[in-house]
């Protein structure tokens, strides 16, 4: 049986996921962005460390994470 209170908990939940999913996505085209321009153009943007050099697996790693809970 679903109470109200279950019933906003559920709803709550379904809300966190969503937020932190668009933030993967968000990641997944900051990604897109840096293996499309040269290396030297990547700065720390907003507190979070962007790659300074490009490294060879990790754009392809952060996207197939991200990706299948898109």
């Amino acid at each position: 049986m679903q109470t109200p209170a279950t019933a906003m908990f559920r709803r709550a939940k379904r809300r966190r996921r969503a937020e932190r999913n668009a933030d993967c996505s968000v990641d997944a085209a900051v990604d897109q962005v840096h293996a499309a321009s040269p290396p030297q153009l990547i700065r720390v943007i907003d507190g979070s460390t962007l790659r300074e050099k490009r490294r060879g697996k990790r754009p392809q790693a952060r996207q197939a994470r991200t990706s299948p809970r898109l």
